[in-house]
């Protein structure tokens, strides 16, 4: 790009009409409780009802009141509190898109300083121009269309509902291989024996399927995570206009309470592990190798997914800080250039004071832009990302101290 420093030989064809992002206001999930009569939270609350219905319903009521009974209610909460997580990323999602649209009717995003040539720097007309002509070609054809296939499949019911039956699918294949084939070793799955004979094929059987279920939601909810790390990847590191003393931070909030809101679900789901697996295993029908065994599968999960939950802020935040970073850098290149410009014009001769005037004023916008704080976590949020890297780790030892 140094080189060619022209855009119609490295870009798309020119799109010129106007463009924009397009995302329903609600989300599937949310217009099917609609269909019900009822609110989002109201029908997360409902499928959390209806769950444990069948365990008070087909489990016989001798295992009411047991230990590991009862921790079933608590860990059943993962579905409900998932689906919460997942429909804050949607609100997230929207504002997203709200501010994209906006941007892109003020004509907001511009070309980084990398595209400006002598040129440009010497006429406002030309580099409107270039910036123009980088919409055209850059953002409307690429960074638009990219924002809108993550758009279209984070939230898609059809890729939403197909990757969690496939995550489900997959355990109830390894249930399979474990209880019908005999192939994988059957006390790493053994549930935890508090019926009688006549009723614990019922009791296991409802148990491998709330599994299966819960399973289900995991795999939804990793699809759109994922979805969403690539879209915010993909998209934050372009320049926006600023004016001098406006804050170039708040132009990129909306990226970054994204990159907040989807790491923060990550965590959510792996510090949920902890209590809804170890919880039942303290109970003293729990035979010692299933406990041991239940800390080892979930010491490995939370280690395996700290490394993700790290690279799920720090990769988006450092595009986040690329296109904060070209921002600052292109406007401290054009009033460097308007200094050297004033100087050598005729008015600071002719006419001493107001060149001075001019001179101050540029020097003031040079000192503001550098002054701007382009860092894009503040304490609060570094203090609440440290807190949640380390509620996975908090949870597991609670769990295992229980």
């Amino acid at each position: 790009m140094e080189e060619v420093k022209n855009l119609k030989r490295i870009l798309p064809e020119s799109i010129e009409t106007e463009v924009k992002l397009q995302l329903d206001s609600r989300w599937w999930l949310d217009k099917t409780f609609g269909r019900l009569n009822c609110s989002y939270l109201e029908g997360v609350f409902l499928v959390y009802g209806f769950i444990e219905s069948f365990r008070l319903i087909f489990l016989p009521h001798v295992v009411i009141g047991h230990a590991a009974f009862v921790s079933g209610f608590l860990g059943d909460l993962f579905v409900p509190f998932s689906l919460l997580m997942v429909h804050i990323l949607y609100k997230s999602l929207i504002n997203l898109k709200r501010n994209v649209n906006i941007k892109l009717r003020k004509k907001e995003f511009i070309a980084p300083s990398i595209l400006i040539t002598e040129e440009e720097l010497e006429s406002s007309v030309r580099l409107a121009k270039l910036d123009e002509e980088y919409r055209n070609r850059y953002v409307k054809p690429v960074m638009i269309k990219t924002l809108q296939y993550g758009f279209d499949l984070s939230f898609n019911n059809k890729y939403q509902l197909g990757s969690g039956l496939i995550a489900a699918g997959l355990f109830l294949l390894v249930m399979f291989m474990t209880l019908v084939l005999k192939i994988l070793p059957e006390n790493l799955f053994m549930v935890v024996d508090i019926t009688g004979p006549q009723v614990r094929n019922v009791f296991n059987a409802w148990v491998y399927a709330m599994w299966g279920f819960e399973w289900f939601i995991i795999g939804m909810a990793t699809w759109t995570l994922f979805m969403i790390f690539l879209l915010n990847t993909k998209t934050s590191g372009n320049p926006i206009r600023v004016r001098p003393f406006e804050s170039i931070k708040e132009c990129f909030v909306s990226m970054t309470s994204l990159t907040l809101k989807t790491s923060f679900t990550l965590t959510f789901i792996t510090a949920w592990i902890s209590p809804a697996v170890l919880v039942w295993s303290v109970t003293p029908v729990v035979d010692p190798k299933i406990r041991a065994a239940s800390v080892i599968f979930v010491s490995s999960v939370v280690a395996v997914m700290i490394p993700v939950i790290i690279l799920s802020f720090v990769v988006p935040v450092l595009k986040v800080d690329e296109g904060m970073s070209k921002t600052r850098e292109r406007l401290l290149l054009l009033k460097k250039h308007q200094l050297e410009k004033l100087k050598k014009e005729k008015i600071r001769k002719s006419d001493p004071n107001t060149y001075i005037r001019i001179e101050e004023h540029l020097i003031q916008d040079y000192k503001d832009v550098q002054n701007n704080p382009v860092g894009v976590l503040n304490v609060p949020q570094i203090l609440e990302l440290s807190v949640t890297i380390l509620l996975p780790i908090i949870t597991f030892f609670i769990s295992t101290w229980v």
